[in-house]
């Protein structure tokens, strides 16, 4: 098959890490792997533009951090007068909506490639509205309906849109009201880069003792992750010898670090930031996964912890508990009700050897993940 030439549109790149990162330099690695040629069209500051000396195939646009979620740059002058058609792109697919989406529509009225798009970030929903619009009720409502507005207009202009779930497809449907074409493709992790330790290496590490219950976060710390209800249920989890770790550095680590001090939790910690290397000790140390978030598309750190052998506690009626669907690789958990959480924590402790959570992991490696998506780019050239 013909070789293609693709350009990644993001507002979200590194030396940040987010799951929407993480999905565009797997599946970009990826690709390139299979001999398709791929440009990544990004906005950022000085520490993304240091990128560009080593990647050619980078390009950075001058921006800054976007006011309400700081892990995206909006790009203050996107250069829509790079000449696109000296590229000959066959497919513009844009990661995230804002300044670089538009961009990518821009480009595509001057070139005959498709435009995809991927919705990675649930930017309507609730959980992300309530934590970053403003608290002025009428500027909240305007700022909403903007938002929405913009979003729907984006969105409408792909010609085919990835949804990482089903459970994303449906909101597209009923939150943006789109008829576009709707894949659902889910990202993908390389499995082959997965590092395990034993038990009893990673607590010795860490220092934990052998005896002790570990519940394990892993990820950014910030308000629509739904952290504070994990924190609420501490107590509940104290009674059952659970600790509670938190890991991640992130905007709402000092008032999460500052709820449990004002609960007099004795069973949490707060490592912050965990380099790479230490990573792999943090997931080996833990017996439960816990990602109480209600916003995930999908949730890479989920697929990861099964990759390692762990299982994972996810709230009800959410992206994550479709990975149960494919296999009994953790437990469901009523997300109004923090006792139902501590049951089920309870029962994947009692009964780790009964979850195969490597065989669930497997079906969302990233060679699978581009099976999928070069299947989607020949489908839409040939149409």
């Amino acid at each position: 098959m013909k070789k293609l030439r693709i350009v990644f549109y993001t507002d979200s790149y590194l030396p940040s890490v987010d799951g929407v990162v993480t999905s565009i330099l797997n599946t970009r690695k990826e690709l390139e792997r299979r001999g398709h040629e791929v440009y990544v069209f990004t906005a950022g500051t000085k520490e993304t533009k240091m990128l560009q000396k080593k990647d050619k195939h980078l390009v950075v646009m001058g921006g800054v951090h976007f006011r309400s979620y700081p892990q995206y740059t909006i790009a203050m002058r996107p250069e829509f007068q790079i000449n696109i058609q000296k590229l000959r792109p066959d497919i513009l697919h844009f990661h995230t909506p804002f300044s670089m989406g538009f961009l990518a529509q821009r480009h595509q009225k001057f070139t005959d490639a498709k435009l995809v798009s991927t919705l990675h970030t649930l930017v309507f929903s609730e959980e992300v509205l309530s934590s970053y619009l403003p608290k002025n009720k009428f500027l909240r409502i305007f700022e909403r309906l903007l938002l929405m507005r913009y979003l729907r207009w984006i969105y409408r202009k792909s010609d085919a849109i990835i949804a990482p779930s089903q459970y994303v497809k449906r909101l597209i449907k009923e939150k943006l009201h789109l008829k576009n074409f709707i894949e659902v493709i889910p990202s993908g992790i390389c499995l082959n880069k997965i590092k395990k330790v034993s038990r009893f290496e990673a607590r010795k590490k860490l220092g934990i003792k052998n005896y002790e219950k570990i519940l394990l976060y892993f990820g950014r710390v910030s308000p629509e992750k739904n952290l504070k209800f994990l924190i609420k249920a501490a107590k509940l989890f104290e009674k059952k010898d659970f600790r509670i770790i938190i890991a991640g550095g992130g905007p709402y680590l000092e008032k999460c670090v500052a709820m449990a001090t004002k609960l007099n939790l004795k069973n949490v910690s707060f490592p912050g930031f965990i380099p790479e290397d230490l990573i792999k000790y943090y997931y080996g140390a833990a017996d439960v996964f816990c990602n109480p978030s209600l916003f995930e598309t999908l949730s890479l750190v989920d697929i990861e912890a099964m990759a390692r052998g762990l299982p994972i506690l996810v709230p009800d009626h959410s992206a994550q508990a479709e990975f149960l669907l494919h296999g009994r690789c953790g437990e469901v958990f009523d997300r109004r009700s923090k006792k139902d959480m501590v049951k089920k924590a309870i029962k994947i402790f009692e009964n780790c050897r009964r979850y195969s959570t490597y065989k669930v992991a497997e079906m969302f490696s990233v060679k699978t993940s581009v099976d999928k998506i070069l299947h989607l780019y020949y489908s839409l050239l040939k149409a």
